[in-house]
């Protein structure tokens, strides 16, 4: 029979003289530490890949923006040239229709002067 052991026992050792306890401990160590960088280089880059779609975004809506301010400009020439039109057409109107007035008060101040003389007695 073997001899038994003792509980206080060295850990067995490898070849080179490294418990085997520490190697897969470190072994364990490093596995997790590149799990934690690749989690962590995802994370980065889905947060760079979501700042550049938001960048991206800000530009369209800029860009967006930058159109509706153009037509929007446009928009108000155009009115402000049909007011200017309306306006020089109710002057050129205005005038006509005092032109108009006039020339029929000169027609019946002159008519109510013969209409005069003919009442006036010889």
């Amino acid at each position: 029979m073997a001899p038994k052991k003792k509980a206080g026992a060295k850990k067995d050792k490898k070849k080179d003289g490294v418990p085997s306890g520490d190697v897969e401990g470190a072994s364990l160590e490093r596995d997790k530490i590149n799990a934690f960088y690749e989690i962590t280089k995802k994370e980065l880059d889905d947060r760079k890949a979501e700042l550049r779609n938001k960048d991206r975004e800000g530009e369209e809506m800029e860009v967006r923006h930058q159109v509706e301010v153009k037509v929007y400009k446009q928009k108000v020439k155009h009115l402000l040239y049909e007011h200017q039109d309306n306006i020089t057409t109710l002057k050129a109107d205005g005038e006509l229709a005092l032109k108009l007035q006039q020339d029929d008060f000169r027609y019946r101040e002159s008519g109510f002067g013969k209409d005069k003389r003919s009442l006036k007695p010889s």
